[in-house]
């Protein structure tokens, strides 16, 4: 099983995650990345402790980071079976966070890897942080690792007689109406 939150921007090869999830035996596999945003004001960030044989010795809960520490992204690979049992554990004892109750908590009873991610993804937690990691996003070059195939298409739009621009990327095709641009 693969757990990822929605509000991470990046491109992450799920296939390589889940060779070294199997190559290490590892019961979960988190993944993290170094911090390399602005310092923060709000503690928002789970530091992980990760040994030179990959193991997640601890995490830190609701950290403000340095740069270069390892932050947890949130996103684990498990078994079916594990996660069922982590949720049923969970639930007999009234406990709601995965990563604390589920994770954290089994730390020292389950063989858990950190599986450190060095693509690209913003820190986002301020409005200046937001601003940096729109304007990254505007960069073409950024595009392009987000997406092998990029065209771009003009037509005439039937509702307006003026052309729209349409931009595609391999997931997503987005639309500008020319006024806009």
């Amino acid at each position: 099983m693969i757990i990822t939150p929605g509000y991470h921007v990046c491109k992450l090869d799920f296939n390589d995650v889940i060779r070294f999830h199997k190559n290490n035996k590892s019961d979960i596999t988190v993944v993290y990345k170094d911090y390399n945003g602005e310092p923060i004001q709000k503690p928002i960030y789970h530091n992980c402790l990760i040994d030179e044989a990959d193991n997640v010795t601890d995490i830190g809960l609701y950290t403000s980071p340095a740069t270069g520490d390892p932050i947890c992204l949130e996103t684990y690979i498990l078994s079916k079976q594990l996660l069922i049992d982590i949720i049923q554990k969970c639930k007999e004892n009234e406990e709601v966070d995965f990563l604390k109750d589920g994770v954290k908590a089994n730390l020292h009873h389950l063989n858990i890897k950190g599986y450190h991610f060095t693509g690209d993804m913003p820190f986002i937690h301020s409005i200046s942080s937001y601003y940096a990691g729109s304007l990254a996003f505007l960069n073409q070059k950024c595009c392009m690792l987000f997406s092998m195939k990029i065209g771009i298409s003009i037509r005439k739009s039937n509702m307006s007689r003026r052309p729209n621009i349409r931009l595609f990327l391999k997931y997503r095709t987005l639309w500008w109406p020319t006024a806009a641009i």
